[in-house]
């Protein structure tokens, strides 16, 4: 049973915007790990190279939009270089 107090009440709803995400950083995590937890978030992913994430094409932190969703890691190769 609801008390009337007399007090008007004005719900807050906020809306889940999914039209934008957050780049996570990847930088460290081994290449498969990485490019699954970026799919997972709809971004689309290209990788070049094998072994661990030295490099990221956009910052960790940064929102990205529906449209702005390519991404590029790279890894170091044999010799420790970046590729």
């Amino acid at each position: 049973m609801a008390v009337n107090t007399g007090k008007i009440i004005n719900p807050v709803v906020k809306a889940k915007n999914t039209e934008k995400k957050q780049v996570p950083d990847v930088k460290g995590m081994g290449l498969k790990d990485a490019v699954f937890l970026l799919e997972s978030r709809d971004i689309r992913v290209a990788a070049r190279g094998t072994g661990k994430v030295r490099q990221q094409s956009i910052a960790a932190g940064t929102v990205i939009s529906k449209n702005q969703n390519s991404f590029w890691i790279l890894t170091n190769d044999s010799t420790g270089n970046i590729i």
